[in-house]
């Protein structure tokens, strides 16, 4: 017997059967005198299935190469990020590197240029407190030498001044107490007139000595103040050649001359002490008064005279000239200094 006849109509599918049973029992049933044509579609189903796994498995693989490309292109890219982080920090550090040894090379140029200024201004504050020491050295020593010159000038001025007044000492000893010149003194020597002093009644020779002169004129005779003079025997009138003009001097003995005194203070400075030795040796050796007030005058003393109301020559009290007073004193201690010949020479 036959198998029953089987229907292409499939049962109904239940929660008991699945897909491929029913595909199954389908193929069964409709193929089944025909096994070759059932080993080919199942050949192809297996080849779509396994075409299917192939795929699915290729997109797997394909997306893991995505994922991974994926991931290791970000995981590049963070490297690279990096490096040109890094890099740009190295550039940083590099700049502010230079900048700061820049900054540090002008700082350096800088201190030198303020040391150097320093040192200059140093050397230039050094360099003139040396000049100034130096100039207050040879100020020093200047005034030193000057000091040390006006002593030693002092110290022959004095020496000068003791020799004069040695040799007025002696002069004044070899003349007699009566006035008379001694043996020792220069009688008849040549009158030696001074053209420059107007006031002059006597030569210095003559005034020095006692002497008459020649070139004045003898007036008349006067009585004299000491006791011993008798009348009309005095000592005599000397008068220059212009006793016209001016009024006569008197010869009076030693007692009634006038007392000298000191130069006013005003004058002091423009005197020496050979001027007051000269004329107080002139008043102590009984000078004639009328020569001796000439003299002051001429030597520019104050508080020197006759005390004559009537009397017309006064003292000319402008400033006195040093260097003529100088020259003045010399010529009066060269006179008085020069050796004086014996009465044997004259």
């Amino acid at each position: 017997m036959s198998a029953p006849l089987k229907t292409n109509t499939p049962a109904p599918l239940t929660g008991k059967h699945d897909w491929a049973h029913g595909t199954m029992d389908e193929l069964k049933s409709g193929s089944d005198d025909e096994p070759e044509i059932y080993d080919a579609k199942v050949g192809e189903r297996k080849q779509r299935r396994q075409a299917k796994k192939e795929a699915k498995e290729k997109e797997a693989r394909e997306c893991q190469q995505r994922e991974e490309a994926e991931r290791w292109a970000r995981e590049e890219a963070v490297t690279i990020w990096r490096q040109e982080e890094a890099d740009r920090w190295v550039r940083e550090e590099r700049r502010a590197k230079e900048e700061r040894e820049h900054q540090e090379k002008e700082a350096a140029v800088r201190w030198e240029v303020v040391i150097k200024k320093a040192t200059e201004m140093a050397e230039k504050r050094a360099q003139g407190d040396t000049e100034e020491r130096q100039a207050e050295a040879a100020k020093k020593v200047q005034v030193a030498e000057e000091a040390a010159r006006q002593r030693e000038e002092a110290e022959a001025s004095k020496q000068k001044l003791v020799v004069m007044k040695k040799r007025v000492r002696e002069e004044n000893v070899v003349a007699g107490p009566s006035g008379m010149p001694g043996p020792g003194l220069r009688t008849g020597a040549e009158c030696k007139r001074d053209l420059e002093n107007k006031r002059q009644r006597t030569c210095m020779q003559c005034m020095r000595h006692k002497e008459k002169c020649k070139w004045p004129e003898v007036v008349g005779l006067v009585s004299g103040s000491g006791s011993g003079d008798v009348k009309g025997k005095g000592k005599a009138v000397a008068t220059s050649p212009r006793a016209g003009e001016k009024k006569k001097r008197v010869k009076t003995s030693r007692s009634s001359q006038s007392p000298l005194t000191r130069p006013g203070p005003g004058l002091v400075e423009n005197l020496t002490e050979a001027q007051w030795y000269t004329a107080s040796v002139c008043a102590a050796s009984g000078m004639a008064v009328g020569t001796l007030v000439d003299e002051c005058n001429f030597l520019r003393f104050e508080g020197v005279g006759l005390g004559e109301e009537g009397e017309e020559e006064e003292t000319d009290m402008e400033a006195v000239d040093q260097e003529a007073v100088e020259q003045e004193v010399a010529e009066l201690q060269k006179e008085i200094l020069e050796p004086q010949p014996s009465d044997d020479e004259m």
